[in-house]
């Protein structure tokens, strides 16, 4: 053998700084894609949630001005004064 020393196939040479420099934006430019695309879809959820509260609210009111038009007396209930004549205006 001589004093040269020959790589074996198993062993991985150490990257150079600009290699690992390289490495580095390449796995900080994934790291921003990533981080974009998540507040991109918390934005939307967050939008889609204010729709589903103000879009229960609109439906909640609905139902009780319902609820209260049905307690309202109508204009043909009024005679119905349990007998007082002072109350259905027949004087």
């Amino acid at each position: 053998m001589t004093g040269t020393k020959s790589i074996e196939p198993n062993q991985t040479q150490e990257p150079n700084s600009e290699q690992l420099l390289k490495l580095i934006e390449v796995q900080l430019a994934e790291a921003r894609k990533r981080r974009l695309a998540r507040e991109a879809g918390r934005g939307k959820a967050g939008l889609v949630g204010i729709f589903v509260i103000v879009g229960a609210a609109v439906v909640a009111l609905w139902v009780l001005s319902a609820m209260l038009e049905q307690m309202r007396p109508h204009r043909g209930d009024r005679g119905e004064n349990l007998g007082d004549p002072a109350l259905d205006g027949s004087r």
